[in-house]
């Protein structure tokens, strides 16, 4: 997969239904801004049906989440048509939320979610990402959305490696040592969690342990361009958790670093 540089943006916004003097935030994305566009910019897709019939808008969802960010309601106020809503529920259903901050207080909430679809940035992306449509690369599937931790899957996660032999040489063949990083000499171990979606695409990335410099950055770009075929629990592909550290050496910037065993317990 190539690595997401540049891309155009088909979405997004999430505001507060309604305002309130005593809300600082409506329910927001456990990944930063900046992941979560790329997240969108990974995951997007949009059925050839609709492509040929020209259906475009936007797909508009109001939701509620509970005092832990967890999504305890959910309505579509826009459709666009039914393969369109599907895409953006879709979407929407693996995306890890922040609770709604009342003063400093983590509380219920609600916002809305919209997702534009327009062909011609569509075919945009497709075109620099390196893709069209995302192919499962196990099925059945999951459609629970569960999230399950390495030690109760049936078998762990593997990422697509070829040409190269293992997770460690494919992450190290692409690794940029950061510019900034050289110049302030900085080394250090990147450790981020983020989720294996069923389609083998991540998701959720989130920074656990930074590094400066640039370093952190290029981790998470490395993690968003790997593909895996995802965990299985009773014959179906389901959303796991995986945790990896990533390290970057100005010494042996050349050599490869420690990546964790696979079925490496985490909790984001």
């Amino acid at each position: 997969m190539k690595r997401l540089q540049h891309i155009i943006l088909l979405i997004f916004l999430t505001v507060p239904l309604h305002s309130s003097a005593q809300v600082l935030n409506a329910p927001k994305p456990f990944m930063t801004k900046k992941i979560f566009k790329d997240f969108i910019n990974i995951h997007m897709d949009y059925p050839e049906q609709d492509i040929r019939k020209r259906n475009q808008g936007k797909f508009v969802l109001y939701f509620k989440t509970n005092d832990k960010g967890e999504v305890i309601q959910k309505n579509i106020l826009q459709s666009v048509s039914s393969g369109i809503d599907s895409i953006g529920l879709d979407i929407f259903n693996k995306i890890l939320w922040l609770p709604a901050d009342y003063s400093g207080v983590s509380g219920k909430g609600e916002s809305v979610f919209t997702l534009k679809f327009k062909i011609s940035k569509f075919e945009k992306l497709a075109k620099r990402r390196g893709y069209r449509h995302i192919d499962i690369p196990y099925r059945p599937v999951d459609k629970s959305y569960r999230i399950y931790k390495p030690k109760s899957l049936d078998e762990q996660p593997e990422a697509f490696t070829q040409p190269y032999k293992n997770i460690e040489e494919l992450i190290y063949s692409k690794l940029e040592y950061p510019e900034d990083a050289l110049k302030q000499n900085i080394s250090g171990t990147v450790k981020l969690s983020f989720i294996i979606e069923v389609n083998g695409l991540p998701s959720n990335i989130h920074v656990i342990d930074a590094v400066g410099g640039g370093c952190s950055d290029e981790a998470v770009s490395i993690i968003e361009g790997i593909k895996w075929r995802p965990g299985i629990k009773e014959g179906k592909a389901v959303r796991s958790l995986k945790i990896i550290k990533i390290s970057f050496s100005i010494k042996n910037r050349n050599t490869p670093g420690y990546i964790p065993a696979q079925n490496r317990q985490g909790t984001i």
